[in-house]
């Protein structure tokens, strides 16, 4: 979810801004460089993280997963 919402509600927007302007104007270079960049980089690491770090979690609970459980944590025991 969260990489769809940062790509939805961020990443898309900023790209529908620089749609329509001259790629080879100084100003549209300027407003890429100095606004579009910074926040496009931000909410890509934003987005990368939100998308690593619930794959990773799983490799975190494979230790606790495949260690022996003892008796008293076993289904059933008393």
């Amino acid at each position: 979810m969260g990489c769809c919402g940062v790509t939805v509600f961020f990443n898309v927007p900023i790209n529908e801004a620089l749609e329509g302007l001259n790629l080879s104007d100084d100003a549209t270079r300027a407003r890429w460089t100095g606004t579009c960049l910074p926040r496009w980089t931000f909410w890509n690491t934003v987005r990368t993280l939100a998308c690593g770090v619930p794959a990773l979690l799983p490799l975190f609970g494979l230790p606790w997963m495949t260690r022996p459980q003892t008796a008293a944590f076993q289904v059933g025991a008393r």
